[in-house]
């Protein structure tokens, strides 16, 4: 019997799954289509630390240095292969050139190696910058991307395999708890009995906390972005957002770029052309080797969010042993190598001090105030 059921098989579930196995904890993860499916599918691969809540920064600086040693730990079939190529942010204003020297601060605080740079130094980082629509920003070069993000769940989900894991597939119904610890009942009638579980299934986390009346505020939220065909040079390098506009463009590995497009309230709108206008507006106005960059692919998906854009993961409040590790709010392949650990190092101490009060689910019941996170593109 294992002692440990992870429901999701996305990148989060399976960096619990191997973070486990390294304790000697035996885990059973249950996933209902494939390895990796779900919001992992659609991540475009980027790996940064500068945000704006410490928690956050903490944990992408253990993730990325876990990311650099990748191969070596988890000796994938294909590597991801991390590009350190940098991080932008770009600021059009004065206020918004503020907020970014106080976040930078910050950062630096915490050991983000962020520099606040003017338009002239980043028109020297990104040539063909429009200097004239922006004031400055900041920049990271030890932030980067994952040339095959794809790679990432695979590469966990074969490590944790190899040193014991299993993976089960079906759709996980429903969850009983009686004297002999937690049942997870499948669709199909099978039943997989353990002393605790891990919720990791992104989306699909709300209608299992439901199901035992106890919802979380982990809601839905639409996004979209748009790819191009591959291009012979390399146009624009570093990852660039511009944050007035809520615009970011990046040039991926194989050629291609990926550009998106926040309008105000961050929510797409249905009709997809009217999204792939203003990128295909907007980016040649800003840097002017886009002129004439056509996305004829739309990536559409969904991240699961919270009311503060932060991470919901920690023990379910009122019921023993059972753990959440969900609103990524898109940063789960950012940060899985942090949120695996805290997670397994709590489910086999039986301590949840390794995660972040910030975090943890019962903030929500008005345990303490709490910051969330304020940079979401």
């Amino acid at each position: 019997m294992p002692e440990v059921v992870i429901i999701g098989a996305g990148v989060i579930g399976l960096s619990v799954a191997w973070y486990l196995t390294e304790r000697g904890v035996r885990s059973v993860v249950v996933e209902r289509t494939a390895i990796g499916a779900g919001a992992t599918a659609w991540q475009s691969g980027g790996v940064r630390a500068q945000w704006t809540s410490a928690e956050n920064c903490r944990m992408a600086l253990e993730s990325q240095a876990f990311y650099r040693q990748l191969d070596d730990r988890l000796m994938p079939q294909v590597s991801p292969q991390l590009e350190s190529c940098g991080y932008a942010f770009v600021a059009r204003t004065p206020e918004t050139m503020e907020s970014l020297r106080r976040d930078a601060a910050e950062q630096k605080r915490l050991g983000v190696r962020t520099s606040v740079v003017d338009a002239g130094r980043l028109a020297e980082l990104v040539p063909g910058l429009n200097t004239d629509a922006v004031v400055g920003g900041v920049y990271n070069g030890h932030d980067g991307y994952f040339a095959r993000p794809q790679a990432v769940a695979p590469a966990f989900a074969r490590a944790a395999r190899r040193a014991g894991a299993e993976i089960h597939f079906g759709t996980a119904r429903r969850l009983l708890l009686d004297r002999a610890g937690w049942t997870v009942e499948l669709a199909n009638g099978v039943r997989i009995v353990a002393s605790d579980v891990v919720l990791a299934a992104g989306l699909g986390n709300p209608g299992l906390l439901d199901s035992l009346g106890s919802p979380l505020p982990i809601g839905r939220a639409p996004k979209r972005m748009f790819l191009s065909r591959p291009r012979d040079r390399c146009l624009v390098r570093p990852q660039m957002v511009f944050v007035d506009e809520g615009f970011s463009v990046k040039h991926l590995a194989d050629g291609r770029l990926i550009a998106g497009h926040s309008p105000p309230g961050g929510i797409p709108t249905p009709d997809p052309d009217v999204g792939r206008g203003a990128v295909e507006t907007v980016g040649p106005r800003l840097i002017a080797t886009l002129e004439g960059t056509g996305y004829p692919w739309t990536i559409d998906g969904y991240y699961d969010t919270s009311p503060d854009a932060q991470l919901v993961v920690g023990a379910v409040p009122d019921h023993p042993r059972l753990w959440i590790a969900g609103a990524m709010n898109g940063r789960g392949m950012m940060l899985a190598p942090s949120v695996g650990r805290m997670v397994a190092e709590s489910i086999a101490t039986g301590d949840p001090e390794p995660i972040p009060t910030a975090l943890q689910p019962d903030r929500f019941a008005g345990r303490e105030s709490v910051t969330g996170e304020t940079r979401t593109i």
